[in-house]
């Protein structure tokens, strides 16, 4: 059954047979000739004024390049034209989200739904446009909707679900992650979501179940095995979260599954292992508060108190934000409680990491998702182009360099590494046609490779004591 991915406007949707002329504007525009591309729908639409597919494929390459106000006069003279042409106002309902017009998009949405009320993609741009203006219970409907639309899609129902947990309707909402898992056993998000739910009401033998059902289906499945390692660690089960960790943890990028590792080892006492894999992790921005803190955290279980506070000191301020607030917060809370030392003294510091973590929950259940993946892809394109950018080029047009140098004098693409591999072939096939001719200084036959030899080094040591033994005075 369909998803309903998010919908974004594709050349290929601009209308019924495909000329060759259009074929000839999505070959140049999947090239990003995108301006070349506009000449040809140009006179195109020059020869036939009420041509909608060039109209909506020149839309099209403007929206890709944000040219959204110039896009919008075209979509809207399709709708003219076309007016049940549900593709032009999702077009103009997508231009609306894009560039911030909550009226314009919903009003399109609403003309795509006049026209066709069971599109999936109408009801759900419409649901999510409700979602961020901060009306639930207008998205709730357009969801339910949605669900009589297509009642099998796990994403339509993990939606709604999610709408009605935040509007205090945890029941239904079960009810709809349930039914999804039914139709969907393999979907992985609807497993995790329905176990989040269970937790968070505190049915936490359920919420184990679920998952540890959803992995019998899926063994191997990283996101279910993290999910259930950090579900037995919220449920304490600090033995079980270990067992079901420490493979993950060993992986080339089990990063944060080292981290689950090391919250299940610290109440068990292991805290030479946590502190050598504390020792092993990233001290990145994402981290780096997390690691001092669970440094802080085996001294309190072995009671060094001044050790430990310095470790959550340093925690609270390698915090991305607000570090500072919160250090002025704990002194303050310090000096109204002079004599407080020990356990009570590390109170303080924990009841300011609960404070922090009760705001970002908090935050992150009014922040829009897709408003935070947008706000991730912006902050890696600055990265890209960011001071180091130009630093960065230059590296790799010198590394660029050095490869077509090393190809121009002869030598393997691969640099250093592949006349290393290239070398070693050529030692393996010696010490083969040795292997099979007899040896050059004996004439005796030798072993295969790996039989009583350690590879070539052990071929070449015989060989050199072969020789010392010829040249041995004779009896």
């Amino acid at each position: 059954m369909s998803q309903t991915p998010d919908w974004t406007p594709n050349v290929q949707q601009v209308g019924g047979d495909q000329n060759e002329a259009m074929n000839y504007v999505r070959s140049l525009m999947k090239e990003g000739r995108n301006d070349e591309a506009r000449a040809e729908l140009q006179m195109m639409m020059e020869a036939d004024p009420s041509d909608t597919r060039a109209m909506l494929a020149y839309g099209v390459s403007l929206v890709r390049e944000k040219r959204l106000d110039e896009a919008a006069p075209y979509v809207e003279r399709v709708q003219e034209i076309e007016p049940t042409n549900t593709t032009a106002a999702l077009m103009a309902a997508q231009i609306g989200v894009r560039g911030g017009n909550s009226e314009y998009a919903e009003a399109n949405y609403h003309k795509a739904l006049q026209v066709d009320p069971r599109n999936m993609r109408a009801l759900m741009g419409l649901a999510r446009l409700h979602s961020q203006n901060k009306k639930p219970e207008a998205a709730i409907e357009v969801l339910k909707t949605a669900v009589e639309v297509d009642p099998q899609s796990a994403r339509v129902r993990r939606q709604l679900a999610a709408l009605l947990r935040q509007n205090s309707q945890a029941d239904e909402a079960k009810a709809q992650l349930e039914h999804a898992l039914a139709a969907n056993p393999s979907d992985t998000g609807t497993a995790v979501q329905l176990a989040n739910v269970c937790m968070r009401e505190g049915n936490k033998a359920e919420a184990i179940s679920i998952l540890e059902k959803a992995l019998e289906g899926q063994p191997g499945n990283r996101r279910l095995t993290m999910s259930l390692g950090r579900m037995k660690l919220r449920a304490e089960d600090y033995e079980g979260a270990e067992a079901v960790l420490r493979p993950l943890a060993s992986a080339e990028r089990g990063a944060l599954a080292r981290i689950a590792l090391v919250q299940s080892l610290i109440p068990q006492h292991k805290l030479s292992e946590a502190r050598s894999l504390l020792a092993r992790s990233s001290r990145g921005n994402k981290t780096t508060s997390l690691v001092h803190r669970l440094y802080g955290d085996a001294f309190v279980e072995e009671e060094k108190w001044e050790s430990a506070e310095q470790s959550y000191r340093a925690a609270i301020s390698a915090m991305r934000q607000g570090g500072d607030t919160l250090l002025a917060e704990v002194d303050a809370a310090k000096a109204a409680n002079a004599g407080a030392t020990g356990a009570a003294l590390i109170q303080i510091y924990k009841d300011v990491f609960a404070a922090k973590r009760a705001e970002q929950v908090a935050a992150r259940k009014d922040e829009d998702p897709r408003a935070r993946r947008r706000a991730r892809r912006a902050k890696r394109q600055e990265n890209r182009e960011g001071p180091n950018a130009n630093r960065r080029q230059q590296v790799l047009q010198r590394l660029a360099q050095q490869r077509n140098g090393n190809n121009a004098n002869g030598q393997a693409p691969g640099g250093l590494r592949a006349r290393i591999q290239e070398r070693r072939a050529q030692q393996q096939n010696g010490a083969a046609a040795e292997t099979a001719g007899g040896s050059a200084v004996t004439g005796e036959v030798l072993p295969p490779q790996g039989q009583g030899r350690r590879g070539n080094g052990g071929v070449m040591r015989n060989i050199l004591q072969r020789r010392r033994g010829n040249r041995a005075p004779q009896n």
